[in-house]
């Protein structure tokens, strides 16, 4: 089995937008499609297609409209109840394939939902091949969060990744080798992040803070 966890999960809409955007002025949509992201529920719909046993751990209230998306997607799912909503995150393209992402900085967790999400990660851990750590974390979530939970998964026997970037990855990398996981994902951006320089994507996040990302 593989286990993923996403402490900030996403609905992830996608607004089809008929022409270029225009800044500053009237755009109109042609189509809007919702559907549940967040790098470690990714993750666990890519590996379930694939015929692979996998469940996918992630905060949100039970009633929210993300939890049913997930559901219809038939991974198994395993929710840490919280009050705050699971943000949306917007993007808009365009017919040039212009793309232009606005992000929600998602819920505050509170310490009993990190309690839970401790508890349940490592009673699953006892059972998966491998458990995936994956994205960012949300507010009231210390960067040091998942160097923590490598730290306290190796017991466990399963293999480790970690799919993170800025400060949740330097925390990391300032804990090797102590919580060191067999796998990390970095992209050329992040490791210039770790190296002390742009990286490869230092463009890309440019582009980003140009389109207002």
């Amino acid at each position: 089995m593989i286990v993923t966890l996403t402490m900030n999960p996403s609905v992830d809409r996608t607004a089809q937008l008929p022409a270029p955007l225009a800044v500053g002025g009237v755009n109109r949509i042609a189509a809007v499609d919702d559907s549940p992201g967040g790098k470690g529920v990714n993750v666990a719909r890519v590996v379930a297609a694939g015929g692979v046993e996998a469940r996918a751990v992630f905060p949100a209230p039970p009633e929210d409209p993300f939890v049913t998306m997930c559901a219809a997607t038939g991974v198994a799912t395993s929710v840490m109840p919280t009050t705050g909503a699971v943000r949306i995150n917007l993007t808009l393209a365009d017919p040039e394939g212009t793309t232009t992402k606005i992000n929600s900085p998602g819920p505050e967790l509170d310490a009993a939902t990190l309690d839970r999400v401790r508890s349940t990660i490592a009673d699953l851990a006892r059972d998966a091949q491998w458990v995936v750590l994956c994205g960012s974390l949300p507010r009231g979530v210390e960067d040091d969060f998942y160097a923590d939970l490598v730290t306290a998964l190796r017991p466990a026997g399963a293999r480790l990744a970690v799919d993170t970037s800025d400060a949740p990855l330097a925390a990391l990398a300032a804990r090797l080798p102590d919580a060191a996981p067999n796998l990390v994902k970095p992209n050329g951006e992040e490791l210039g992040q770790l190296a002390g320089g742009g990286g490869a994507g230092g463009g890309g996040a440019r582009r980003r803070a140009a389109t207002g990302s």
